[in-house]
């Protein structure tokens, strides 16, 4: 809380208690994370269009790769491609 404090120029234990006061009133709804890719060891950020053909043995694949992929996006009008369950 002390760097949070800083940068909004409270002490740390105002910035804590003014944190703790909007949680409660509902004023903050959630958080979100934004993940560091290269430092979590994702080294590597492509794209790879495919063609129409059987996704089925690539999603057999992909699936055995799970840890290794964060996000997968359908072709663009393509109704038959699984989503990414991430």
């Amino acid at each position: 809380m002390k760097k949070l404090g800083e940068k909004v120029h409270l002490t740390g234990q105002a910035a804590a208690n003014r944190l703790a006061k909007l949680e409660e009133n509902e004023g903050i709804e959630g958080y979100t994370v934004r993940l560091n890719c290269k430092k979590a060891g994702y080294a590597v950020h492509s794209f790879i269009l495919m063609g129409s053909f059987d996704y089925r043995p690539l999603f057999s694949f992909l699936n055995t790769k799970r840890h290794f992929i964060l996000y997968r996006f359908p072709p663009p009008g393509n109704t038959q491609f699984p989503q990414s369950e991430r």
